[in-house]
């Protein structure tokens, strides 16, 4: 496993550093794997990705998923990539309150159970508002 991006908390290792990719959420301080997050790469003929990620249950409530977000936006920006969808089931909050607090971007239904967020990268973001 390399170390891909970190921050003083976390870090996200993968086997590769292939941007379409399984990201293992490291603590640092613990060396424990909290869980996952992954950039599963182009749908639909679209030029956005899918991001994803899970959080084990006994590290939840620590804004982990939040954290590694951030450090997947760094990662990916890196590579060119601006824009990204995030989904999530429409009964799961802690889900919810992850991707809303780290865009600002109201969710479009798909279906009558899973919200889309069409989200874009930090440094993306930061060069919209100037």
């Amino acid at each position: 496993m390399i170390t891909i991006i970190e921050d003083e908390e976390i870090e996200l290792r993968t086997e590769n550093n292939n941007i379409i990719n399984f990201y293992d959420i490291y603590l640092k301080d613990r060396n424990e794997c909290a869980g996952y997050i992954k950039y599963r790469g182009y749908h639909c003929g679209e030029k956005i990705g899918d991001v994803g990620y899970v959080i084990y249950p006994k590290y939840r409530g620590h804004n982990y998923a939040y954290k590694a977000l951030i450090l997947l936006s760094q990662h990916l920006n890196e590579f060119g990539i601006e824009d990204f969808w995030i989904t999530c089931n429409i009964d799961n909050v802690s889900s919810k309150k992850t991707i809303e607090k780290y865009t600002q971007v109201k969710p479009k239904e798909l279906g009558e159970n899973t919200l889309l967020y069409e989200c874009q990268t930090l440094e993306k973001e930061k060069t919209n508002k100037k």
